[in-house]
């Protein structure tokens, strides 16, 4: 059995908000004004652009194949920030999780295909559809293998943005240490120009790369 992430999607969602961010950062570039519109748009570049780059750089790509006969789980990840490979025996697992996630005005959710060790340890496998009968399904399947009940408790995994949090307030940090001793004392005018967008993209991708991998 293979079970293969379908997140690639994020991806493109990430350098969609990059690019858009780069977009609204080179209308503003070179002007002199600092009307309250014009601030507007440098700091929704900002924002845009480091969601953008948070998301490509914190997107993983993740393979899991199943071996009955050695009774493990193989599992693969990659992503910008490297490789790992795991093996988790089926005698460590406590149980295989369907977690739904939100609700639209129409009624429709997301479902998440988790699993739980008996450490407590939660392991995304990030397999994900609005299909229900389709995680569903492939829970059942891996619950078989591993000789468990598939767990279709219905609730939603936390969001983890603290790597993000961290990494935004320490560029902002590296910048205006930079900029008071290399430029002068703060003031309006620092954030406008080349060196704030790309002094704090650098520092933030810096402290994301070096932030620990999540183990779930």
């Amino acid at each position: 059995m293979r079970i293969e992430s379908n997140t690639r999607k994020n991806i493109f969602l990430g350098i969609g908000v990059f690019l858009f961010g780069a977009l609204m950062l080179s209308l503003t570039r070179g002007r002199t004004d600092h009307s309250r519109d014009h601030q507007l748009l440098h700091i929704i570049g900002l924002l845009f652009l480091f969601v953008g780059t948070a998301v490509i750089v914190l997107h993983e790509r993740v393979l899991i194949l199943v071996s009955p006969h050695r009774k493990t789980l193989t599992m693969r990840k990659s992503s910008l920030r490297g490789r790992e490979l795991r093996i988790i025996p089926f005698a460590s697992i406590q149980s295989v999780d369907v977690i739904t996630l939100g609700q639209t005005h129409k009624g429709t959710r997301s479902y998440h295909l988790n699993l739980t060790l008996k450490t407590g340890e939660k392991i995304r496998t990030g397999r994900s559809s609005r299909v229900g009968d389709e995680i569903h399904g492939i829970a059942r399947e891996l619950s078989d293998l591993v000789g468990l009940e598939p767990n279709d408790t219905l609730r939603a995994p936390s969001t983890e943005l603290a790597p993000f949090l961290f990494a935004l307030l320490g560029a902002v940090l590296v910048y205006g240490i930079w900029y008071r001793l290399s430029v002068g004392p703060w003031c309006r005018a620092m954030w406008f120009g080349t060196a704030p967008p790309v002094i704090m993209l650098l520092a933030f991708m810096a402290i994301i790369l070096g932030f620990p991998k999540r183990r779930t």
